[in-house]
């Protein structure tokens, strides 16, 4: 199957025990959910990922492997921990483990999506965007499925980006009505509008000139 590295003896028995105990765990998962399975899929990634540290070029069986554990310990992981329950191991500590694997194979869907969805829940918009940029495919059933993945995120880092923008704009207007207020100026006048270049152009009054009812504009792209 494999040939074995001087520096890492045993890896045809530890693929062969890996194999069998990931299909153990998976039906063991889909009858119960039991939350211990994830706990298990994480050791065995993990041990994995270690014998993959020590070898130069790991074998392709040993990558597929890896890969399927990683992705295997990442779905389990959002399908066992809701609500008030998450599991000890942190997001950062998954995010590092599923990199890993992504970088060895960049064609599992199942891991590009569900690592997409850990860089989603710290807001890391870019990451996510990078994870289904870099996926790679033949499967035109897997494209549509990161394809859709790119317009949601997209449309959840414009809904973030509105978000902040907005609690910017309430805490300057909050400062702005405390000492403004007192020389005459009502901050209610000033708001932001889009332009065509993708920035933002802040308005006093009706923003149409600089002469006519007191109105101004100032034009960013930040």
């Amino acid at each position: 199957m494999t040939t074995e590295s001087p520096a890492t003896p045993g890896i045809d028995e530890f693929l062969s025990a890996s194999i069998a105990k990931r299909a153990e765990l998976r039906v063991l998962f889909i009858e119960t959910k039991s939350i211990d399975c994830f706990y298990q899929y994480m050791d065995l990634a993990t041990e994995c990922s270690s014998i993959v540290d020590k070898i130069e070029e790991p074998c392709i069986e040993l990558v597929d492997e890896f890969t399927k554990l990683v992705a295997n310990t990442l779905v389990t992981r959002f399908a066992c921990f809701t609500g008030d329950i998450q599991p000890t191991v942190t997001n950062d500590d998954l995010i590092i483990l599923g990199e890993k694997a992504f970088a060895l194979c960049k064609t599992h869907v199942r891991l590009a999506l569900k690592l997409c969805q850990l860089y989603e829940a710290k807001q890391n918009f870019e990451d996510c965007e990078r994870i289904l940029d870099t996926f790679t495919t033949t499967d035109a059933s897997k494209t549509k499925l990161v394809d859709d993945e790119k317009q949601r995120i997209t449309a959840e880092k414009e809904k973030y980006q509105k978000e902040l923008l907005d609690k910017g704009i309430t805490t300057v207007k909050n400062f702005g009505r405390k000492w403004l207020g007192k020389i005459g100026i009502d901050i209610d006048q000033f708001k932001l509008q889009p332009t065509a270049e993708g920035g933002y152009s802040l308005q006093y009054g009706d923003g149409s000139n600089q002469n006519q009812n007191g109105g101004f504009t100032f034009n960013s792209t930040s």
